[in-house]
């Protein structure tokens, strides 16, 4: 399988079936380049819904057609690979280690798995790097969703008003590593505070590929705290002081409680 910004491309019929299974895509999907035999006859259109006989048809003439199977990147395939990733991201929740993270989130009423939904479909670029690290990287890819969840846990519990808060600071977690995806750097937890700052602003160049704002990279690039020096006071805006940002809407999740899930 190969990921591009543009499009998903398959090499063999086992794994684009797999890929439409798991999306729930057979039926639905439509491939960008038509099928040929090795003679150059259409088996399959461009352009059409990829239906359950047209795979089997396909099952049954192995070796006699051009496996290439070629996906657009639209908004259904989009909303199908969030729908996948996100309640494997909610399920981490309860992961062994976890349980700093999952209290963050029995505090809140908030629809925390819509907020995870919107920000991965707003950031297609982001829903397919995580789709990808998922399948090439299952121990990476868990300690960048633990990462998302906890900036947003941090964010929910401490009722911030910014626009787009949530949404960002998950986003934020996601990426905050994600430079060090080829690397053993993300297992040190012993890590100097320069080095730290080294790799952190290594990630924000990294995520600025990948149309982020600029909020979201200036928190990758700067999140990182001495432990060696005084801990600074926390900062709290006056009682009179109002954001001028519109908020993120509070909506109560009406989801089976995390404990109960």
């Amino acid at each position: 399988m190969d990921i591009t910004a543009d499009s998903i491309n398959f090499h063999e019929l086992g794994e684009f079936k797999h890929f439409l299974e798991e999306m729930d895509l057979i039926g639905s999907a439509q491939l960008e380049e038509p099928i040929l035999d090795n003679s150059g006859n259409v088996l399959i259109k461009e352009g059409v819904n990829v239906k359950p006989s047209a795979i089997s048809r396909l099952e049954q003439m192995a070796g006699h057609y051009q496996p290439k199977f070629k996906i657009t990147v639209g908004k259904d395939l989009i909303r199908a690979i969030s729908a996948y990733l996100t309640p494997i991201i909610i399920k981490r929740l309860k992961a062994p280690r976890n349980d700093f993270i999952l209290y963050l989130f029995e505090q809140t009423p908030l629809r925390y798995r819509s907020y995870i939904d919107a920000a991965l479909r707003t950031h297609a670029q982001v829903l397919l790097l995580l789709y990808k690290t998922s399948r090439l990287t299952p121990d990476f890819f868990n300690h960048v969703c633990d990462l998302g969840l906890l900036s947003m846990g941090l964010a929910m519990t401490a009722e911030a008003h910014e626009r787009f808060i949530f949404r960002y600071s998950f986003l934020s977690g996601i990426m905050a590593d994600m430079a060090l995806k080829d690397s053993d750097d993300w297992k040190d937890i012993d890590i100097d505070f320069q080095k730290r700052k080294r790799l952190n602003a290594r990630s924000a160049d990294f995520s600025a590929d990948y149309d982020l704002a600029e909020e979201m990279l200036d928190a990758i690039a700067n999140h990182a705290l001495d432990f060696n020096r005084p801990h600074y006071e926390t900062f709290k805006l006056s009682e009179s002081a109002e954001s001028t940002e519109e908020t993120e809407d509070q909506i109560v999740d009406e989801e089976p409680h995390i404990s109960a899930a």
